[in-house]
């Protein structure tokens, strides 16, 4: 899922020429959410119909949000990553990857799961 890598990568990158400062935290974090409901929303569009046309309606609602929510989150979550380990004095070239990749697939089951059940269960009554 390269989507979760991207913005790890830049913010680590960023951070290694010096040229954002802890300080940048919220220009940058709106930034990211923006681009994110892009990327979200346009992916979104795709899992809808691709459930819808092979699962029905439900499904489709389904997969459409969670491709949005975890879109979002794990963008934001890897841009503000970098942020977090260099204000732990550790580098954020070294231990950003496996954490972000680690953390945004466990984020992902988590979030499908939820609006599983929480979707499904309003349906059902």
């Amino acid at each position: 899922m390269i989507f979760r890598l991207l913005p790890r990568r830049m913010a680590t990158e960023v951070f290694s020429l010096l040229e954002v400062f802890p300080s940048d935290f919220s220009r940058i974090f709106w930034r990211e959410v923006f681009v994110a409901l892009g990327l979200g929303f346009s992916m979104a569009c795709a899992a809808f119909v691709l459930a819808w046309w092979r699962s029905g309606l439900t499904i489709g609602i389904v997969a459409a949000l969670s491709m949005m929510v975890v879109v979002v989150i794990t963008s934001v979550m890897g841009m503000a990553l970098p942020f977090l380990l260099r204000r732990m004095k550790v580098d954020p070239a070294t231990a950003s990857a496996p954490l972000v990749t680690s953390l945004a697939d466990i984020l992902g089951v988590l979030i499908y799961f939820s609006i599983v059940s929480s979707l499904l269960s309003a349906v059902a009554t």
